[in-house]
C-alpha cells in the first residue's frame, strides 16, 4: 500500500462542514438524555440511558423581565426611598418617591412596589437623572447618574415605607 492510498482513505472518512453542521442540529433538536444507573445493576456498574421528560406549565409571564422574574427579589429593583421636601409633600397625594436599579423599567418597578408593600399601584413615571460633571483638585470627574420612579397607588391605600 502506498502513502497517496492511505490519504484518499481518510479523505473519504472525513465529514464536510455542512455534515458536521447538520449533525450538531439533528442532536440539538432531539430530547435531553440523561444518564441514571439502574438501582438492580449498582453492583455491575452498568449505565443505562432514560429520556427526561420535559414539560412547559402554563405560559411564562413576558411583562415581568429583567431583575424580579431572574431572582424573585424586588429589593433588587427598588434601591431605596429618595427622601426630599418634594418627596414628602407628594406622599400625601399617594405618590412614593424610589430610587430605581438603572436597568428596569416601569413594569418592572410596578410589579416589585406592589409585592414589597402589598397596594395597588395605578400609575409608574421614571425619571432619568443623568450623571453631573464635577471639580474636584483641578481635575475633572463626573458624579454618577441614577434613575427615580414616582409611584402613585390608588385612592384610599398608603404605605408605610418608612
Amino acid at each position: 500500500m502506498s502513502i497517496f492510498s492511505e490519504f484518499q482513505k481518510d479523505k473519504k472518512n472525513e465529514l464536510t462542514k455542512k455534515e458536521i453542521r447538520d449533525r450538531k442540529e439533528k442532536t440539538s433538536l432531539q430530547k435531553p438524555r440523561s444518564v441514571v444507573k439502574n438501582s438492580s445493576s449498582l453492583d455491575k456498574g452498568t449505565t443505562s440511558i432514560k429520556k427526561k421528560e420535559t414539560k412547559i406549565k402554563g405560559k411564562v409571564d413576558s411583562s415581568l423581565t429583567g431583575r424580579i422574574k431572574k431572582t424573585g427579589r424586588p429589593a433588587l429593583v427598588l434601591l431605596s426611598p429618595y427622601l426630599s421636601e418634594k418627596a414628602t409633600a407628594l406622599e400625601e397625594e399617594g405618590k412614593y418617591v424610589f430610587r430605581v436599579d438603572n436597568r428596569t423599567n416601569k413594569i418592572e418597578t410596578k410589579k416589585a412596589f406592589e409585592e414589597l408593600y402589598r397596594t395597588k399601584v395605578v400609575s409608574v413615571n421614571i425619571v432619568n437623572i443623568p450623571r453631573k460633571k464635577r471639580m474636584w483638585r483641578g481635575k475633572i470627574g463626573y458624579r454618577p447618574g441614577y434613575k427615580k420612579a414616582i409611584i402613585k397607588v390608588a385612592e384610599g391605600q398608603k404605605a408605610n415605607i418608612h
